[in-house]
């Protein structure tokens, strides 16, 4: 039979109060009087009212119904939340094992089948730009050990990060490719949100790249050596792109009839452009520099080392045009306006500043407007179509008339007693050499 519990008075302050233990735990009720056996009296009452004892049979039966329905709904209770813990667990652990750790990141990107799929130089660039973000998370957040657990904040903050390093293009690129990864993981299940969703496209004006002038390319061409030369000639008079003067093939040039046909990359880019190719004369300048490549080292690529270096890592390329132009006395960048400090500073020169100076040298050369815009507009649809109307004669005629630069920028570097010794031995040559060898020499000087 349970033990009866009568409670305790207690004297507190001149009043008398009931002490009683209800489930391990001490009750209090005042009483109101400072009299014992008044206390003695109200305390029946205050039993009651605490649920210790009841009046009656009924009054008990209620009070141990109460009870065990409370303590039914506390165990219900308690049990849905620690379900509820377990469920969220759970599904912790399942997404940590679809979720990837950073270094599996990429690896999980790649084998997607859902993922887009670019040519094998743009996924070599987006694996260095994850890998710029990788690296960066893991020196400023150590304690995110997963893409997936980026937070929308952390986004932010790394975007700023790379505002202060590189150009608006390049930054709204990378977040391009940030979003294009996070959104192959969602659809994989290997992520369940985008940080880089709501960062919107940076838009702001661009200053662009300067034309240089034609002494100052003689001497930036003279400064340069082996295949940087002929990567300078190419850009100048052809004023192709830096990526296809890197990757030209010689299979896409033709020194008989002096032309060079490739798909710009650009064009290869663009679904309307896609496998159209365009037609480049190889003028005067260019071809001697070309025809000089022995014929049994005419195979893969024009510039084999250059190309190689390009496809490892293009910003290498881009340094050494960079460090011969910086060189040469040429200031690279635009100066920064006031309240741009911090921000990377703008381009002024580069190899895009050879398709300036060529659209210069084409004019000053007196060639129409539409032949200029055809020869320097060939990565873009519009400017195939013109330069298909304009016809290869007219483009091959402007680029005869271009301007040459000084000897010594084209690797002869020669004075004017050289080049008076070389007419008399060339003289000499043409009495006693072979005449299938005098005849090429006639239609190189008649074309020239």
């Amino acid at each position: 039979m349970a033990r009866k519990r009568t409670g305790t008075l207690i004297l507190h302050r001149g009043k008398y109060c009931l002490r009683v233990m209800v489930d391990g735990k001490f009750l209090y009720r005042s009483l109101g009087t400072s009299n014992r056996k008044e206390a003695e009296r109200l305390k029946e009452a205050a039993l009651v009212d605490l649920g210790v004892t009841a009046r009656n049979t009924a009054d008990v039966l209620q009070t141990v119904q109460e009870r065990l329905t409370g303590t039914e709904a506390t165990w219900a209770q308690k049990e849905a939340e620690r379900q509820a813990i377990a469920d969220a667990q759970d599904a912790i652990r399942r997404r940590n094992q679809a979720c990837p750790l950073w270094a599996d990141a990429w690896a999980t990107f790649i084998d997607s089948e859902k993922r887009r799929k670019p040519s094998a130089a743009t996924l070599r660039q987006y694996e260095y730009q994850w890998g710029e973000f990788a690296h960066w998370m893991r020196e400023t957040h150590p304690e995110v050990t997963r893409p997936a657990d980026v937070t929308d904040a952390q986004a932010s903050e790394y975007m700023r990060h790379l505002g202060k390093a590189v150009t608006v293009s390049t930054k709204n690129r990378h977040r391009a490719l940030l979003i294009t990864v996070y959104r192959t993981f969602i659809r994989d299940g290997a992520g369940d949100r985008n940080p880089f969703e709501g960062i919107t496209h940076e838009r702001t004006e661009q200053v662009g790249r300067r034309e240089i002038a034609l002494a100052k390319l003689a001497e930036v061409c003279d400064a340069a050596e082996g295949e940087m030369k002929l990567l300078f000639f190419l850009g100048i008079y052809t004023a192709l792109r830096l990526k296809d003067c890197c990757l030209l093939k010689w299979e896409d040039v033709d020194l008989d009839h002096r032309t060079i046909t490739v798909v710009p990359a650009k064009m290869r880019r663009r679904k309307s452009g896609r496998g159209a190719s365009v037609t480049i004369p190889i003028g005067p300048y260019l071809y001697p520099m070309l025809a000089a490549i022995p014929p049994a080292q005419r195979t893969g690529y024009v510039l084999p080392e250059t190309a190689e270096t390009y496809k490892r890592r293009r910003n290498t390329i881009t340094s050494r045009v960079q460090r011969i132009l910086e060189d040469c006395g040429l200031e690279l960048y635009h100066e920064q306006e006031e309240g741009e400090a911090g921000a990377r500073k703008q381009i002024k020169y580069g190899f895009h500043s050879l398709r300036h100076s060529a659209v210069t040298m084409l004019r000053e050369a007196g060639a129409p407007e539409a032949v200029t815009m055809a020869l320097v507009g060939h990565d873009s649809p519009a400017m195939t179509g013109q330069y298909t109307h304009v016809g290869q004669e007219a483009l091959a005629a402007a680029v005869r008339a271009m301007p040459a630069l000084p000897p010594s920028a084209n690797g002869n570097g020669q004075t004017e007693q050289d080049e008076a010794a070389d007419r008399e031995k060339l003289a000499k040559l043409s009495q006693t050499g072979r005449i299938a060898l005098v005849r090429q020499a006639l239609a190189l000087f008649a074309e020239n």
